[in-house]
């Protein structure tokens, strides 16, 4: 695949003979869902890392169904996210998709990654069992996380797949229907932030990192263009996002959070202030979490073929971006063009 032109001066250089030059920033489009957990990518282009590293930050709003083809034809750079299906099979027939950095965890002691919250009438004002959800209507995004996180709670408890009523939700109105009473449960990392979180009249259920503590569930995934155009790029913009993750885990907050906490109906300050150690520092990828993944997909029909986890891993990237990190070098390569840039 061909490697995409630098399209904008921005990154100041030195030539040989001591002169400052311009120095074009490549665009990197990123594919992002919707969720908080993207919080570092932005910090990484609001703190000017992204820019430091060489790029400029093209972020995508589109539906993994969208992501994969642009991504395996060079047309769409990066995607924060899970595995799902389509990424699977895309694999699967050849293209040249990879996970190069880990992201997102569920801890069993920060956050609220993926707890179970149900409306306290599911229950008829019994006591708040888990198996009293038999045939109440939960939100679940279909082949999703949560999809793989409601197949694993009734797995917990006993309960087959059809044993409940699944209603396919957006973020925004899965709240706005559970507190609405037009469903009775979902899964969510969000609703911790909300008005919601306080109603006598929503109730925590369950949590999965009970039963999967420290599942990773989202990572950083290169396509053709970066795949394919040397060490030097896919370093850089991964050197960049981990400073970013560094910062964030230190404290430091995006425009991004408290915008997305407002739109989102969440309290902006209590978003801020809570537990970040839901990621790992340095971007390292848990295998034993990819291949549940995978292994679910193939289990549901949704994967066309069983693959390992090291089909879909590639390391090299985040060794030499987590070097060029250390070393400070990530933004020197930037500077000088970099190699295989």
């Amino acid at each position: 695949m061909r490697r995409r032109e630098f399209v904008a001066a921005g990154v100041i250089a030195t030539s040989a003979c001591g002169a400052r030059v311009e120095s074009p920033l490549r665009d990197v489009s990123v594919a992002l869902s919707e969720h908080l957990s993207v919080s570092t990518m932005y910090l990484a282009d609001e703190s000017g890392y992204v820019r430091q590293a060489g790029f400029r930050f093209k972020p995508m709003r589109i539906s993994a169904l969208q992501a994969i083809p642009l991504l395996a034809s060079g047309k769409l750079d990066v995607i924060l996210g899970g595995v799902p299906s389509q990424l699977l099979n895309a694999v699967a027939r050849g293209m040249n998709i990879k996970v190069v950095a880990g992201r997102e965890y569920v801890s069993p002691s920060c956050g609220e990654g993926y707890v179970l919250y149900a409306h306290r009438e599911a229950f008829r004002g019994g006591a708040i069992d888990p198996r009293r959800l038999r045939g109440r209507r939960f939100s679940v995004r279909s082949r999703g996380i949560t999809e793989f996180i409601l197949d694993s709670f009734l797995k917990h408890f006993g309960m087959k797949p059809e044993d409940v009523e699944r209603v396919d939700l957006p973020l925004k109105e899965s709240l706005a229907a559970l507190a609405g009473g037009k469903i009775d449960a979902l899964f969510d990392i969000e609703i911790s932030r909300s008005p919601l979180a306080t109603s006598p009249e929503i109730v925590k259920v369950w949590r999965f990192a009970e039963v999967q503590p420290f599942h990773q569930y989202s990572f950083v995934v290169f396509g053709d263009s970066l795949l394919n155009a040397g060490l030097g790029p896919g370093s850089r913009f991964l050197a960049a996002y981990l400073a970013a993750a560094g910062d964030f885990l230190d404290g430091r907050t995006p425009k991004f959070m408290r915008e997305f906490a407002a739109t989102h109906g969440l309290d902006v300050k209590k978003t801020v202030a809570e537990c970040r150690e839901t990621f790992p520092r340095d971007g390292a990828i848990d295998h034993p979490s990819l291949q549940r993944s995978i292994d679910w997909n193939v289990s549901k029909g949704y994967a066309t073929r069983a693959l390992r986890a090291e089909e879909i891993v590639d390391t090299k990237f985040l060794m030499e971006g987590r070097r060029l990190l250390a070393s400070g070098q990530w933004r020197a390569a930037a500077a000088a063009g970099g190699s295989g840039a």
